[in-house]
């Protein structure tokens, strides 16, 4: 069984168990794959569960630091293969700024932007089992940089830009079963390169874009009821084009841009509360980014740095130690590239690279973390 456990007490006392563990647990190594960026020192609620543990105790650890009242031991625990990318079916266009959301085990591609051919109304969909794309009903309107989210098995995509008309209030729903497109309520303002995610069978579009000023408002929308509200909290900065994704029932708004230039901050949003709190930065400032969460772990991969580079960078958060460790890279940047989760692994999809539009098609395999042994003073 795979050792997921963010902590895991081995045996009760150190002095009994010491020898018996050294043949099994590797010295430290570098390891290029799982190389730690940041991570916090708090001690994990479910080993505050097990209640007070006895001087000498070793306990399983992700995080690079110990949490207080704990040393680090020279040993690791390597029980899973390391993060590796492999190559999918491409898409047979280059796009950017496309919506995506995984239905019933695959995953949507809705417009987006194609450098050569203009703003697109496609709707693509990959099958994972057969590893190729085909072609659904197309979207009443072109659609690029909006949020997206799914709630009850149909997803929304709100906002963006579609050239013409600049900046969208549209809200187009997509039902797969149907393969239908309906338009709903609109947005209570037109906005584009918002954070958009789901949670309790209700629609959050966070932030954005209006045309002449970054937003910091939160929109809920319900399908119930085919209304939108505006919620009392406020990003704070205001920001655009910050990746999301969510986990737990909260939404994480990573990075972003905001009229100083990229953000590292990253903010969690709890629906249930209406509330905004702080978690540990992104190790670099960034834009553009797209994530995904899979197995308790958020997967973001980086866009676009202030200087106009980018970045091509796989980061994981672990909301449990509040710590980000960098992996390896893609072959290729994905700045506003789409994402998605499906069976346990990441898919990435075109966007763009600098000096072109890939439209590579990369998965992630994301392996486990490696684990530290740590003992209790």
């Amino acid at each position: 069984m795979k050792l997921l456990l963010r902590a895991l007490v081995l045996v009760a006392l150190f002095t009994s168990a010491a020898s018996a563990l050294q043949s099994r647990l590797a010295p430290p190594r570098a390891n290029p794959g799982r190389e730690p960026v940041s991570t916090g020192a708090t001690l994990l609620e479910p080993l505050i569960a097990l209640g007070p543990l006895p001087s000498g105790a070793l306990v399983l650890w992700e995080g690079a630091s110990p949490p207080p009242g704990f040393v680090m031991t020279p040993w690791t625990v390597d029980v899973n293969p390391p993060p590796a990318w492999s190559a999918a079916s491409s898409i047979p266009y280059s796009v950017v700024g496309a919506q995506s959301a995984v239905l019933a085990g695959k995953l949507y591609l809705f417009g987006g932007l194609d450098y050569f051919a203009g703003y697109r109304t496609d709707t693509r969909v990959y099958d994972p089992a057969s590893d190729s794309w085909s072609s659904r009903a197309s979207m009443p309107f072109a659609q690029a940089y909006g949020a997206c989210a799914v709630v009850n098995g149909k997803a929304y995509v709100c906002g963006g830009v579609d050239g013409p008309s600049g900046v969208l209030a549209l809200v187009q729903e997509y039902d797969p079963v149907a393969d239908q497109w309906t338009q709903r309520a609109s947005l209570p303002v037109a906005l584009t390169e918002a954070a958009g995610g789901a949670a309790g069978g209700k629609l959050f579009v966070l932030g954005g874009w209006n045309g002449s000023a970054t937003l910091d408002a939160i929109h809920a929308y319900d399908p119930s009821l085919d209304q939108w509200t505006t919620r009392r909290a406020r990003l704070s900065p205001a920001r655009r084009l910050a990746a999301s994704a969510g986990l737990g029932g909260k939404l994480y708004i990573m990075g972003g841009l905001d009229s100083g230039g990229s953000l590292a901050r990253v903010d969690v949003y709890d629906p249930s509360s209406d509330s905004i709190e702080s978690v540990r930065p992104l190790p670099f400032k960034q834009h553009e980014s797209v994530a995904a969460a899979i197995a308790g772990r958020i997967h973001l991969i980086s866009g676009a740095t202030d200087p106009g580079t980018y970045a091509n960078a796989l980061l994981t958060y672990n909301p449990f130690t509040d710590g980000w460790v960098q992996g390896p890279a893609p072959s290729t940047a994905h700045a506003t590239g789409a994402i998605g989760a499906l069976g346990g692994r990441l898919h990435v999809i075109s966007g763009y690279a600098g000096s072109s539009t890939p439209t590579e098609h990369e998965v992630l395999e994301p392996g486990g973390p490696e684990l530290h042994v740590i003992r209790r003073k």
